[in-house]
């Protein structure tokens, strides 16, 4: 097959890529990929799954054809340099020569953030066609994994919302409503819990396969700021970050920034409000990868803007008229369009690719070290214990998951041991720091102290650009306990956790378990979805030698009830106590009808909510400002839940 027979995205969508009023859905742009997958030998494509409301997510590979036919191979190259037990550097040398350098570029995670979908089209469409040296380079050494949306819901939610109000007055407004089922906006803080379907997806299906040197993810931001936004990021840098990655992160941003000067693109401004803090935002710092960000002056989703000279300003000291190191070429307002931001867009990801290329040696070689010093840190703990018989057995294995999801090595002991002077029963597991990920675990397992940034003694602190903390053990209410001697152990290596069954002890007219363990909740849910009687004990509930806190659940015994609470036993971890009578004072339990109130915009807190509430059990009912006006509540909902929103906003 030859370049010819690759259409153009123009071709295939009957208008230039960027054209005013005009955008391609996820459908279309899927089908494009599919088009030029099938056309071209230096691409393939891949349907890794079904998003949350069954979209296909796709990941096109890029590179040349001899590089495509060997990727397994390059795959275990990365694998070697990654974790380079036993490596001679003789072996080292030989697979650093072999090795390509591996880019991942994601795009619009955030759906309002219309370019970057846009622009892959077109990125993909130069390397399957163009022969010039730079793009020969590009594909003979880097391999190039190119994600078109991190959330194709949000591309088809969007793309339908502008589409039926374009030549309105809401024409290029955002959907009142969030561009994830769930999170909204907040679908990038999820990369150090990965509750989403994507995220899941691109972690299992691309960073955990690949462990790319480079990632760039491609946003948009507000529209009356500077142009385009790149690295290096602000302090605070999360110290479990590798110095060399940190490094890696300004070289690159500089270099991209370097080739927007070059095609004079102005309004290009480093080191400015966003930082590297938290592994939410970025999995790729805790995993051998740097994490360029890049964020373009938004327009009205397609609709071009104007924006005089004085309608410009700035944050955190940024002054848009203002030529400095970090920002050299003003912009001085004017006309500004969804073109713009897809010529600044793949000006910067060829850089990015460019600069992959042209120091293949150099990046290779980085991830070599740090794969070295990971084995051998300088310092740190020796690693960390989860100690077993913890009040919430489900929280502990969730956070082992979350472990497992990031590459980090888990041991459980079969027999109990000492560390630190303290006894551990058997089943505790270890986390080891001197391993690739162990900064990964350090990062989600360790207290955050956020470091105290001032401009001078005299200044108030500066304001944190996000999140100030991400200990998951404490949000999961999980006992942690840092290691600091080397001990020997009795230890299996955990592939995936499984949670130790619960049983069905003794048999009677009722059947006791405890409320403190959140799958409880499930439980109760379950059984009172099924018809069962669940009440709740007001007093201590004492059996032979266990005491259940007050609030335990009590469900009266009908046919079908041993079944479900043995299938239960199993699924949640939960021991079922039979016993004759309730023992103490309880009250009756009935599911309540849930109002969950949505006001008319987008509340990633209220997506997140009827998540939790979904995975619980719980049955809801969104109410609107429309119903509350309304009045008569109760006759819609027992209780009624407001999630966090800005006062103003609420009606």
């Amino acid at each position: 097959m030859t370049k010819n027979m690759v259409i153009s995205p123009k071709e295939h969508l009957g208008y230039p890529i960027g054209t005013d009023r005009k955008l391609a859905d996820w459908s279309q742009i899927v089908e494009y990929f599919n088009l030029i997958g099938d056309a071209s030998p230096r691409v393939m494509v891949e349907n890794l799954g079904e998003t949350t409301e069954g979209n296909p997510f796709i990941l096109a590979t890029i590179s040349s054809p001899e590089n495509l036919s060997r990727l397994e191979e390059l795959r275990e190259i990365q694998l070697r340099l990654s974790n380079p037990v036993d490596l001679s550097d003789a072996e080292a040398a030989e697979l650093i020569e072999k090795g390509k350098t591996i880019v991942l570029i994601t795009c619009s995670v955030h759906s309002t953030e219309v370019g970057g979908s846009q622009m892959s089209m077109e990125l993909v469409h130069r390397l399957a066609t163009e022969d010039n040296s730079e793009v020969k380079e590009i594909l003979d050494n880097v391999v190039f994994l190119l994600v078109p949306s991190l959330n194709p819901d949000g591309n088809r939610i969007v793309v339908e919302w502008y589409e039926k109000y374009l030549g309105t007055k809401y024409e290029g407004s955002s959907p009142p409503y969030v561009y994830h089922k769930y999170a909204g906006h907040d679908n990038n803080r999820d990369w150090y819990m990965f509750t989403l379907k994507e995220t899941q997806l691109a972690i299992n299906k691309v960073h955990n396969i690949w462990h790319p040197q480079i990632v760039y993810d491609i946003h948009q931001m507000g529209k009356t700021g500077p142009r385009f936004y790149l690295p290096p990021f602000i302090d605070p840098m999360e110290p479990n970050v590798d110095p060399i990655l940190q490094s890696g992160v300004n070289f690159m941003g500089i270099s991209m920034a370097d080739a927007l000067a070059r095609e004079n693109k102005k309004g290009v401004t480093v080191n400015w409000v966003f930082d590297g803090w938290t592994p939410a935002r970025a999995f790729q710092h805790y995993h051998g990868g740097i994490r360029i960000l890049s964020e373009a002056a938004s327009v009205n989703i397609a609709s071009p803007i104007e924006l005089r000279k004085d309608e410009l300003d700035g944050r955190q000291g940024f002054n848009p008229h203002e030529a400095r190191w970090s920002h050299p070429m003003p912009w001085r307002g004017g006309r500004w369009t969804l073109r713009d931001i897809i010529d600044y867009e793949l000006i910067a990801a060829t850089a990015c690719l460019q600069t992959g290329a042209k120091f293949r040696r150099r990046w290779l070689k980085g991830t070599l070290e740090m794969g070295k010093k990971a084995l051998n840190p300088e310092n740190g703990p020796f690693g960390f214990v989860i100690p077993a018989g913890q009040r919430d057995p489900g929280a502990v294995n969730e956070l082992v998951w979350v472990l497992r999801m990031g590459d980090v090595q888990v041991d459980k002991a079969v027999t109990s041991f000492k560390a630190d002077g303290v006894e551990y029963p058997a089943e505790s597991y270890f986390i080891r720091f001197a391993q690739p990920y162990g900064k990964f675990a350090k990062a989600l397992l360790e207290k955050q102290v956020y470091p105290d940034l001032r401009d001078s003694p005299d200044q108030p602190p500066k304001v944190p650009y996000d999140v100030t903390g991400h200990t998951l053990s404490i949000q999961l209410g999980v006992d942690v306990v840092e290691v600091s001697e080397v001990f020997d152990a009795g230890l299996e290596v955990v592939d995936k956790p499984v949670l130790k069954a619960g049983m069905l002890i003794g048999e009677g007219k009722y059947y006791v378990f405890s409320s403190v363990p959140n799958y409880a909740t499930k439980a109760a849910n379950r059984l009172l979805k099924e018809g069962y009687t669940v009440s709740r004990s007001l007093d201590e509930v004492e059996i032979e030698d266990m005491v259940l806190k007050p609030g335990a659940f009590v469900v009266e015994s009908k046919k079908g009830l041993k079944k479900l609470l043995d299938e239960m036993a199993t699924e949640f971890g939960l021991d079922f106590i039979g016993i004759e009578n309730p023992l103490v004072e309880t009250f009756e339990i009935k599911k309540p009808r849930i109002g969950v109130y949505r006001a008319w915009l987008p509340n990633a807190d209220e997506g997140w909510l009827r998540m939790v509430l979904e995975e619980y059990g719980f049955d809801y009912v969104n109410l609107y400002p429309e119903d509350i006006r309304g009045g008569a509540l109760s006759n819609k909902a027992d209780v009624i839940i407001v999630p966090d929103l800005n006062r103003a906003l609420i009606m």
